[in-house]
C-alpha cells in the first residue's frame, strides 16, 4: 500500500500493521483505509482529520465518509482507480432500498 501524505492515515497504517488480522480481514481494513484516504484527498472530511487519527475516526469525519462510501465514489477497482459507474460507464450505481417500516423485510440492492 502506498504511503499517505496525511499523518492520520499514516497513523492508521501503523495501527493496522499491529493488529495481526488475517489476510481477508486485512484486505477489508485496507479497503476502508483507501476510501478514507480518497475522502481526505477530495477535501470531503474535516481538516483536522488530515492530521489526527482520533479526529479521522470521530463522528464529524465518519458521517461524510459513510455517505460518500455508500454512494460508491470512493471505490477503487485496481483498474484505473474508479468504479465502473463513475466516468465513462453511464450506468447508475446500485441503490440500497431500506424497508419503510420495521419488519418490512431485508434491505435490497437493485441495479
Amino acid at each position: 500500500m502506498q504511503t499517505s501524505t496525511f499523518p492520520s492515515v499514516r497513523a492508521l497504517d501503523q495501527l493496522l500493521d499491529g493488529l495481526g488480522a488475517g489476510a481477508a480481514r486485512r484486505r477489508q481494513l485496507d479497503m476502508v483505509r483507501g476510501e478514507l484516504g480518497r475522502a481526505l484527498e477530495r477535501g470531503a472530511l474535516p481538516v483536522g482529520a488530515r492530521r489526527s487519527l482520533q479526529r479521522l475516526l470521530e463522528k464529524e469525519a465518519l458521517e461524510p465518509y459513510v455517505r460518500l462510501a455508500e454512494s460508491g465514489v470512493l471505490r477503487h477497482t485496481g483498474r484505473g482507480g474508479l468504479p465502473a459507474h463513475v466516468g465513462g460507464d453511464q450506468r447508475d450505481p446500485p441503490q440500497v432500498h431500506r424497508p419503510a417500516a420495521r419488519g418490512a423485510g431485508d434491505a435490497r440492492v437493485r441495479r
